[in-house]
């Protein structure tokens, strides 16, 4: 099932970048402002045009990508105005990715030396060596522009059209997308077909189908099932994945990059930073709990909290693991602000960590039953340690430890305080 959903999923991922681009023609206009009479294209072969040089304006965005977010990706955003009219923008894009991973000073000399090389670009830049524009529709990129466009025009941001020089022949605009896009389908079919020659039939499966009888339940299907039903035997970590996975739908809906969003995105839907919590915003606090930094971030602190709460929600009960897990995290993210005043905090971790604090106080009280600690030692020595030491060492890039460490010590001490009152109905719940 899982070759055959990354079989479908590929070659519609490329047909979708190809019919985006394949699916308009080349209008020719005489002017700029003729692109308003042209609504629905996007690409433009402009006979006459002039740019206003000094009606331009800039934005510079950070963006941290890569399976272990050692990748920083500055992009330096200009937009120019077009003498013809004051809605229509010529758009240029200067991009360098350097190392995450090395030092505050380092990157700060490599932006430095990033915006001078682009400043020098732009002063050089033939405004008339075009083959042809494109207009862009709703992105990243068009969201960059509008920004740099506000920071110096009371403009209505919804009427501004940003254009893209292109060079190039026009007929190659979609490069080898068609090709990839059969060649991917048939290489995803063979391997399909493979499988299902090698794969087994279930008889007792085939005679129950055949017969009419029910066929037996999927056991994967039913735990995934009974995992997020509120109503199930895990309220506590349905409500908790629930809520997580659907502000992350919510903001994705709304624009919010799935896979690597920026720092300012994080920012605008509740990320947690020290000057705009210091300044009222107490909130965010809470907020940047359940907002995480990418599809990546997501999955791994649902795989924690699934972990941590499997362990606990039985003997606290499911309001006490919600409430601890957002105890620990509010107390994660004033750790995080305090040790790191600059940086845009988020994710459930902090949280998850306040659980694994839970655990390790009731390892040291002997909560557990002895045919448990087993998986609780796994848990400690592995997620947590581990955890912690990459955040220490710096091996997979950016990690607030800090949140880390601020959650664990909370959950130990929550959890040492409710060992010493209540040990002895602990102990009857966790049996």
């Amino acid at each position: 099932q899982l070759v055959f959903a990354v079989a479908t999923m590929i070659p519609l991922c490329i047909s979708q970048n190809y019919l985006t681009k394949s699916s308009f023609d080349l209008i020719a206009i005489e002017k700029p402002d003729q692109i308003y009479q042209h609504e629905n294209q996007k690409y433009f072969v402009i006979k006459s045009y002039k740019v206003i040089h000094p009606n331009c304006t800039s934005h510079i965005t950070s963006r941290i990508t890569g399976r272990y977010n050692d990748n920083l990706i500055f992009n330096f955003y200009v937009a120019c105005q077009f003498k013809e009219t004051d809605k229509l923008w010529y758009g240029l894009t200067y991009t360098k990715n350097i190392n995450n991973r090395i030092s505050e000073k380092n990157k700060q000399i490599e932006y430095q030396d990033f915006v001078h090389s682009s400043e020098l670009q732009l002063a050089n830049h033939n405004f008339q060596s075009v083959d042809y524009f494109e207009k862009l529709n709703k992105s990243d990129k068009l969201k960059g522009f509008k920004t740099a466009i506000e920071t110096q025009f009371d403009e209505h941001l919804n009427q501004q059209v940003v254009l893209i020089p292109k060079n190039g022949t026009f007929d190659t605009r979609s490069g080898n997308s068609l090709k990839w896009m059969f060649g991917s389908f048939g290489i995803g079919s063979l391997i399909v077909f493979i499988l299902t020659i090698f794969r087994d039939i279930n008889t007792r499966e085939l005679k129950n189908l055949r017969s009419g009888k029910k066929t037996e339940k999927d056991e994967f299907q039913e735990l995934i099932i009974g995992i997020l039903n509120p109503f199930g035997p895990a309220k506590g970590l349905a409500i908790l994945l629930l809520t997580n996975l659907i502000v992350f739908i919510g903001l994705v809906l709304i624009g919010v990059n799935p896979v690597s969003p920026s720092v300012q995105e994080l920012l605008d839907f509740g990320g947690s930073r020290r000057f705009e919590v210091l300044n009222g915003e107490y909130w965010r606090l809470l907020t940047a709990i359940f907002i995480h930094a990418g599809i990546m971030h997501l999955f791994m602190n649902l795989i924690g909290l699934a972990v941590s709460s499997f362990l606990i929600e039985k003997i606290i009960s499911p309001f006490g693991l919600v409430l601890v897990f957002i105890i620990t995290g509010l107390l994660a993210s004033l750790t995080s602000i305090y040790w790191n005043p600059q940086t845009v905090s988020v994710g459930a971790s902090g949280g998850i960590f306040g659980l694994y604090g839970i655990i390790i106080a009731f390892a040291i009280f002997n909560i557990f039953p002895s045919d448990m600690y087993g998986i609780v030692k796994f848990v400690i020595f592995i997620m947590v340690g581990l955890t912690l030491i990459i955040g220490i060492t710096g091996i997979m890039g950016s990690v607030d430890n800090s949140a880390h460490i601020g959650g664990l010590i909370s959950g130990v001490t929550i959890g040492i305080i409710i060992s010493l009152l209540f040990k002895d109905r602990l102990k009857k719940n966790a049996k």
